[in-house]
């Protein structure tokens, strides 16, 4: 009877560790409410994820339109960094400002993309356009991204595709 009930225990096991590793190459499903978060050095991206642009009044993605890509980075070291670039094989291209000063992430601060910061010297938030989304991106599965700083590194990170604006709730 032990054994019976150990075996039924392993096999429990395994198959949710399975199926927790499952994802297919498109992404995989996104189990987060808003956004993800890494850190790389003294960086930390958090709340980041992607607004597709969809048809009005619908949730289908316009795979040809713009989306946008909401994040917050804030840097907890003793000197100022700056993002470099963000690359995603999701899409034909991610574009940032032009201009490199607005890409400084200040010791003790933030950078934020779509989204205001709560956080002292903090800039206007900056926007981060995301062109030509490949065809499997949809609302509530994930696309790797690469965040690049001039000083922390580069982060890797898995950002859901935010959910349909039609179905969220004021």
């Amino acid at each position: 009877m032990v054994s019976s009930r150990r075996m039924l225990m392993v096999t429990a096991l395994s198959i949710a560790v399975a199926a927790a590793g499952c994802a297919d190459e498109a992404g995989e499903n996104s189990s987060h409410a808003r956004g993800s978060e890494g850190v790389v050095g003294a960086i930390t991206v958090q709340n980041a994820y992607l607004v597709p642009d969809v048809e009005a009044g619908t949730c289908v993605v316009q795979h040809d339109g713009p989306a946008e890509l909401s994040f917050t980075a804030t840097n907890r070291g003793d000197v100022a960094d700056r993002l470099t670039k963000i690359e995603t094989d999701a899409a034909a291209s991610v574009q940032l400002p032009g201009e490199p000063e607005k890409l400084v992430v200040a010791a003790g601060g933030g950078l934020a993309a779509g989204q205001p910061i709560e956080q002292p010297d903090a800039s206007e938030p900056i926007a981060v356009r995301v062109r030509q989304l490949e065809e499997w991106v949809q609302p509530g599965r994930n696309v790797d991204m690469r965040f690049t700083f001039e000083n922390a590194g580069t982060l890797d990170l898995a950002v859901p595709v935010d959910a349909c604006p039609t179905q969220q709730t004021p």
